[in-house]
């Protein structure tokens, strides 16, 4: 999420996952991006897509039974956090929290 924020920011568009994981040269923060490639994960694909000029969506599908699904919608003024214990997530799952929570373990982020 902070790295959309970034893209946003310095190139007035958001960044693909590819683009996040090669880093993106911030003039604020040097180069930043993701610690490793999502797409090396075996038990979730991920997925970003841009919804609107300040709006998009995070997906994380687990792909091994027993792993819950996870989904980011980042709205006009907050961003929203669901889960689904049983499989993929959307809104009209739980709610977990929203802009400004963290959500423990790892990280892809450097």
């Amino acid at each position: 999420v902070n790295l959309q924020i970034t893209c946003k920011g310095e190139f007035e568009r958001y960044c693909s996952i590819p683009e996040m994981v090669k880093g993106i040269q911030s003039k604020v923060f040097g180069l930043t991006g993701l610690a490793r490639d999502p797409n090396e994960d075996t038990n979730y694909t991920y997925s970003f897509q841009a919804t609107g000029a300040e709006t998009y969506q995070i997906t994380a599908l687990p792909q091994k039974p027993g792993l819950g699904g996870w989904f980011f919608d980042q709205g006009s003024s907050s961003g929203d956090y669901y889960f689904n214990p049983t499989g993929p997530a959307g809104t009209k799952n739980k709610k977990i929290g929203h802009d400004g929570i963290v959500i423990g373990g790892k990280t892809f982020s450097r």
